[in-house]
């Protein structure tokens, strides 16, 4: 849209689902159907995101002729099974998927080496994707909630430095797990 959106603005869904429907491999005629617009709207915001991210129409294409093995931004192998129909876009997502679990079991070490010992215990009752959920003592929480996100937003950005653009992680206590 050529301008900064916030997370209030309605467009940003649209936006989202654009830029997480790339890195899956989704076409034109599934960002229409999963956004409920045309199959014009829908090809001209991947080609107008795709125009803005130099490189990737590129990296799409020739990991999607990994049909064997990917590696992650560590080098960590995965494999593809060519004989899955979905092969093609677990290659184009495999190495994201891969390298965004890597900044978690990062994260994850570094928060167990640098708890400090007045907080008392803690568990990790939780870790999804690119979610980390923390059972804390409630009288530390507001103090331990800087530090795990600080914690997660330098691991993710020493893994990949010069991208341009800084990884922020959003954090939240509540009296639940599900509270978020």
């Amino acid at each position: 849209f050529n301008e900064e959106i916030t997370k209030s603005d309605p467009r940003r869904a649209k936006i989202k689902a654009v830029l997480l429907g790339i890195s899956y491999g989704m076409s034109k005629y599934g960002l229409a159907r999963q956004e409920d617009i045309s199959v014009d709207e829908a090809d001209q915001l991947l080609n107008d995101v795709l125009e803005i991210l130099h490189g990737v129409r590129a990296y799409i294409q020739k990991q999607s002729q990994n049909i064997n093995n990917i590696r992650t931004l560590e080098n960590r192998k995965l494999n593809v099974n060519p004989y899955d129909n979905q092969h093609e876009r677990n290659a184009i997502n495999g190495p994201t998927q891969g390298t965004a679990s890597a900044m978690k079991k990062l994260s994850l070490i570094r928060m167990f080496r640098e708890w400090k010992p007045e907080w008392g215990v803690f568990g990790v009752v939780g870790e999804c994707h690119d979610e980390i959920i923390l059972d804390v003592p409630k009288e530390f929480a507001s103090e331990i909630e800087p530090w795990a996100k600080h914690i997660m937003e330098d691991e993710a950005n020493k893994m990949i430095p010069d991208h341009g653009v800084k990884f922020v992680v959003d954090t939240h206590i509540g009296d639940t797990w599900a509270s978020k």
